[in-house]
């Protein structure tokens, strides 16, 4: 894989080119990674430049998903498919950096970080449900055991002490949860998304029961 030092000029190439060929790019760069030659430092380094990359580039396909005729294209389904790549490419990073923080947290700014960290894994995971519901695709399985997963995490290392940013993180599932079961797909896409940002506020009044 391109070095670090090198890392800032290919991602600036990456996202002059069409988006679709910039992930299959992405994908080759990433299967060269050996993680097990980078030092602690040179993996910090990788993260802190894909991750707003990555954010970019999901924003690039969102806008070009939405500007696609209904129900989708092949072209279209590409374009869902790389999503699809992408947030699996952010929900690396993130899980490096997760793994560096879990090690500092003693202080007021790694706390801070780590509930950071927490909130934009669920996030990716809850963004990338909803580009599902907005193109009228189906949700694959595996994204919404990702969404469990990633806030039981979060449940088991924020409940207790980082209250506040738990709930956060509560809220956004529950609203995400709540809209699964309205059935999203009978909503206009301004529907679903004013129906999310309105139950993203009542979240924290529904209790989830868990077994």
């Amino acid at each position: 894989m391109t070095q670090p030092t090198d890392l800032h000029g290919l991602l600036d190439q990456l996202l002059m080119r069409e988006p679709l060929d910039a992930v299959r790019i992405l994908g080759e760069e990433f299967a060269n990674i050996r993680w097990q030659d980078r030092d602690e430092t040179e993996i910090s380094a990788i993260v802190a430049e894909f991750l707003p990359f990555l954010t970019r580039l999901a924003g690039r396909i969102r806008t070009d998903l939405r500007q696609s005729p209904l129900p989708l294209s092949d072209k279209g389904r590409l374009r869902i498919d790389a999503l699809l790549r992408v947030y699996r490419y952010a929900q690396l990073m993130l899980n490096l950096k997760l793994n560096s923080l879990s090690e500092r947290v003693d202080n007021d700014s790694g706390r801070e970080y780590l509930v950071r960290t927490h909130q934009d894994r669920v996030d990716w995971a809850i963004r990338t449900v909803m580009d599902c519901y907005l193109s009228y695709v189906d949700v694959p399985k595996s994204l919404y055991v990702d969404l469990h997963q990633l806030v039981e995490l979060a449940r088991s290392e924020l409940q207790e002490v980082q209250p506040v940013g738990w709930q956060s993180i509560y809220q956004h599932y529950v609203a995400i949860l709540t809209l699964a079961v309205v059935n999203p797909y009978g909503l206009t896409r301004e529907e679903m998304e004013d129906s999310y940002s309105c139950l993203v506020q009542v979240g924290g009044a529904i209790e989830l029961v868990r077994d």
